[in-house]
């Protein structure tokens, strides 16, 4: 394969073989986070790659010129770039498609003076974390992502209001995900959204659970998740996974 393969930035009319691949490749439980769930993600990156100042970049490995792997990366800061998703088709799948991949666009990162990678891994996805560990990534801390259980609150505690729903009804549509700033009590809550998913980050407040089940009851969504930190006990949250973050410095 290495003689037929060629790296590169992928092109408008790729983005939607680069979208195919990446859901294919990963169990749904693993981008529930993701904006991959999105069916608008298409308009997104074509918007991105359009974008001049565009923080991301989109590379794919093309073996005989069909695409065959994808990765995406953020650029975060002036020194480290984020690998945030990386997938190869299921048919080659071990064949060193992520390998390749890594290699190149880490020499393209390092070239352009970056020195740090960092990326995100679940857990108990065991193969690819000590991939990961043999190329010399270290965790930095972990994170658990979590279910709300389906309770209710029985009466509105609070006055809500949503500060941006006509832009949050509109990305959303075009999207599939974006987010909702709700304020409570003289505080700003946001919510994540991904399809028919809310998504808290961060803090986990009375607050926040308050709104985003009257959230989830007045616009229909079907799930709450939580994604923060890992020693939460209150007895609505259902565990799920524990993601790590890690980082690789390309510097030595």
């Amino acid at each position: 394969m290495k003689e037929n393969y060629k790296i590169r930035l992928i092109d408008k009319d790729e983005v939607e073989r680069f979208v195919q691949i990446f859901r294919e490749s990963f169990k749904t439980e693993y981008l529930i986070p993701s904006i991959y769930r999105g069916l608008g993600i298409k308009n997104f990156i074509l918007n991105e790659l359009n974008n001049p100042l565009s923080p991301y970049r989109y590379f794919g490995l093309f073996y005989n010129d069909k695409l065959i792997g994808c990765a995406e990366y953020k650029i975060i800061n002036k020194d480290t770039f984020f690998l945030n998703q990386i997938a190869s088709d299921n048919e080659f799948k071990g064949k060193g498609v992520g390998k390749a991949i890594i290699n190149n666009t880490f020499e393209y990162f390092s070239k352009k003076g970056y020195n740090k990678v960092q990326l995100d891994v679940h857990e108990d996805n065991e193969f690819v974390l000590k991939w990961y560990q043999s190329l010399g990534f270290v965790e930095l801390y972990k994170k658990s992502i979590y279910k709300l259980n389906n309770f209710l609150y029985d009466k509105t505690i609070y006055p809500v209001y949503i500060l941006n729903y006509p832009q949050y009804k509109q990305l959303s549509e075009y999207y599939g995900f974006n987010y909702i700033d709700v304020m409570i009590d003289n505080k700003i809550v946001r919510l994540g959204v991904i399809e028919n998913d809310l998504i808290i980050r961060e803090e986990y407040s009375e607050y926040s659970k308050f709104v985003s089940v009257y959230i989830l009851k007045k616009l229909n969504f079907m799930n709450i998740y939580f994604i923060g930190d890992c020693n939460h006990k209150e007895p609505e949250l259902i565990f799920m996974n524990n993601i790590l973050r890690m980082e690789l410095n390309l510097i030595g």
